[in-house]
């Protein structure tokens, strides 16, 4: 156990986006959860890329980046397999034919269904598209994906055109919570960010002012519950909290 813990030390040291992408390609496993393994990639200085659906293979990659870590000179871009739900053949077919310049280019050259538009769409993969995440979940239940829109269109009965929708753009918050919702980790904040005023009037301290406090002393923390595990067959439980700091 010792050596393999040096090695694991060794190669998350000097090669920290490689050691990044096969821990999240090995999930489930261990003790952290994808946020904690894309937190401390970042601590190490790898810029971490979201999920894009003309850009993401169906695993975490690791690409060349001049803006990363010298040591190491490599990025991570996060895999469609970080999408909750999200089919490893879908994933794939999507590698096959790539590049895309709609969503229904994707759905039929790439053969998919419209739940896996959808799927992309509430991750928020469709930013190359031109897509944010309401703007692409509102596209991707439009999209026909048996027929080129200049088809469906023929083929469809008169209608009155359809007006275009002024979305909401969604608050940091809602965006962080959906993120959690459909990929366990978000790129753009951590939910302890947004609720830490509620805390403060609360009188409940963050991690770094745990840290920081005198020894003895009495504290409130909270945090999001990431990981839970009872080993074998003991009575403790064991739970990892983590806030933004």
């Amino acid at each position: 156990f010792a050596r393999l813990a040096w090695i694991s030390a060794w190669i998350k040291w000097h090669y920290p986006a490689i050691f990044a992408a096969a821990l999240l390609n090995s999930q489930p496993m261990g003790f952290y959860a994808p946020a904690q393994i894309i937190g401390k990639a970042k601590d190490y200085g790898v810029p971490i890329l979201p999920i894009d659906l003309n850009h993401s293979d169906w695993d975490n990659t690791v690409i060349p980046d001049p803006a990363a870590r010298p040591k190491e000179g490599l990025a991570l871009r996060l895999g469609l397999r970080q999408i909750g739900g999200f089919r490893e053949e879908w994933g794939k077919a999507i590698e096959a034919h790539r590049p895309f310049v709609s969503i229904e280019d994707a759905l039929r050259r790439a053969n998919l269904p419209r739940r896996a538009a959808k799927l992309l769409a509430d991750a928020d993969a469709l930013r190359s598209l031109g897509f944010d995440r309401r703007d692409g979940a509102w596209e991707a239940r439009r999209a026909q994906p048996d027929q080129l829109p200049l088809f469906a269109a023929a083929e469809a009965p008169e209608l009155a055109p359809e007006p275009s929708m002024n979305l909401p753009a969604m608050q940091l918050g809602e965006q962080i919570a959906a993120d959690y919702q459909t990929i366990r980790l978000s790129l753009k904040g951590h939910p302890m960010q947004i609720l830490r005023p509620v805390f403060e009037r609360e009188g409940v301290s963050s991690s770094a002012q745990i840290g920081a406090a005198k020894n003895g002393a009495t504290a409130k923390v909270a945090g999001v519950v990431l990981v839970r595990q009872r080993p074998g067959e003991g009575k403790a439980i064991f739970v990892t909290l983590e806030d933004e700091t």
